[in-house]
Formats: structure tokens, C-alpha cells, sequence
């Protein structure tokens, strides 16, 4: 395949998802595109407008939210390299949610009309998407779960233990940890809390033991006693054991 900066990245994502012939590997990589580069807080996609463009993240980290008439903000994903930001709009003719940058951002921005008739003329190629956007479903039915359904401190150890698993699977693990760069607020935001409840939830976890904290950087000393207080199982997030060596502690 020719060495197109970051298509050869998502070839390679999607492959993991499914079988896919050189034809298929071949047409991802010749996908129009352009590489899109933005600063904490940039814009990547903007809820109501037409889907052009379906982006899939190089390097550091975006959410998506919806904002409320009252200006209040809900969190409903974090993305990191490696993770599409709004494939479910690529068949719709709207954008109902905003993507944001959390981090400096660098994503391979596809055009969505040549990326739909990929799609159509390459079946395997359509699983491989279809297979992406259902993971990102069952994500957002665990993170309804868990703002609806489970304690304020476990919600944040929740959110905590995916993370973990997933930047582990991203390569952006440290040790016994990562760094997770969301303020208290955007934490708050992810697990309908303010940021001062958040504060006091991060204190209770760790006086308890289960994570340590140095700035934005978590660990923990038992991750399978944090994720047993969490209700944490990694069943949802669908992870390919073929794709990478399981992570230490957080092992699925």
C-alpha cells in the first residue's frame, strides 16, 4: 500500500475488525482526505451541521457533548488514537452532537461521499465500519448505565477503569497508569457531576487506596480491585484479543 500519511492507520484499524483483501486495504488508502490539526477546545465537528467529512484521531484526545439549552454540557465519549469521532453520521444528513478537542489534536479528516461508496463497493469494508459503529454504541449504552444507574464514586471509577483499558490498548499506558488529560470539570461533565463532587470523589478513591493521583497522571496499585468496585467488565468495549498483547493489571 503507498505510505499515505494516516490511512495507512485506519487500513490498519479496520483490519483488525475483519478480514480485508489488498483491494480493500488498497481503496482505504486512496480515500480523499486531509489532515486536520487543532488546539485544546478547537472545533472538529459542530452539532447540526451537514456530515462532510468522517474523522478518525492520529494523536491525542476529543469528546463528544451535547449542550443543552441552558449552556449545561454532557460529555458522551471520549476519544483517543486510533478511534473514529463521528462515524455513526456517515449515512445520516445531520450531525447532532459536537466533537471537541481536549488535547492538541492531529486527525485524518475523510471525505464522507467517497468514504459512503467505499462502503457500498467493498462489503467487507462496510463490516469492518459497521463493527466500529456498534462498539461506539455499546459504549454509549455503559455510559448511560452508569450516569443513571450506578453511585457517584463508582461512576468515576468506571470512567477511570475504561480509560485505562483503552489507553493501555492505545499504547499511551505508564507504568501501572496513564495520563488522563481532563479536567474536573470535564470529568464532571462525563458522569453528570460538578467539578467540586468530582474532587471529593477522586479524595474518597484515593483515601480508600483503589487509585493514586500525581496531577493528571492515574494508577492504581490493584486495578482488579478497583474495576471489582467500579462493577467494571470490559465485555462492552468489544476488544479484539488478536490485536495487542493484553495489558498489564487491566487485562480483559
Amino acid at each position: 500500500m503507498p505510505n499515505t500519511p494516516g490511512l495507512e492507520v485506519v487500513a490498519q484499524k479496520l483490519a483488525r475488525r475483519t478480514d480485508l483483501t489488498e483491494s480493500d486495504l488498497s481503496a482505504i488508502v486512496a480515500l480523499p482526505h486531509s489532515i486536520t490539526r487543532l488546539a485544546p477546545s478547537g472545533k472538529l465537528v459542530r452539532e447540526g451541521e451537514r456530515p462532510s467529512h468522517c474523522s478518525f484521531i492520529l494523536s491525542g484526545f476529543a469528546c463528544r457533548h451535547k449542550i443543552t439549552r441552558a449552556g449545561a454540557r454532557q460529555i458522551t465519549a471520549v476519544m483517543l488514537p486510533g478511534d473514529f469521532v463521528d462515524l455513526p453520521h456517515l449515512f445520516l444528513n445531520v450531525v447532532d452532537q459536537g466533537v471537541q478537542a481536549m488535547t492538541h489534536i492531529v486527525a485524518a479528516s475523510i471525505e464522507a461521499e467517497p468514504l459512503r461508496r467505499l462502503a457500498l463497493d467493498h462489503p467487507a469494508v462496510a463490516r469492518a465500519l459497521w463493527v466500529e459503529a456498534s462498539v461506539d454504541a455499546a459504549i454509549d449504552r455503559e455510559w448511560i448505565v452508569n450516569v443513571g444507574r450506578r453511585e457517584s464514586v463508582v461512576r468515576v471509577a468506571h470512567l477511570l477503569c475504561e480509560l485505562a483499558l483503552r489507553t493501555a490498548r492505545a499504547g499511551l499506558q505508564i507504568a501501572d497508569g496513564f495520563e488522563l488529560p481532563m479536567t474536573q470539570e470535564q470529568i464532571g461533565d462525563a458522569v453528570g457531576l460538578t467539578a467540586v463532587h468530582v474532587n471529593r470523589v477522586l479524595r474518597s478513591l484515593t483515601d480508600q487506596g483503589l487509585i493514586t493521583r500525581e496531577g493528571r497522571y492515574y494508577g492504581s496499585a490493584d486495578w482488579r480491585q478497583l474495576e471489582h468496585f467500579a462493577d467494571f467488565s470490559s465485555l462492552y468495549l468489544h476488544l479484539d484479543p488478536a490485536a495487542a498483547d493484553p495489558p498489564s493489571r487491566w487485562a480483559a
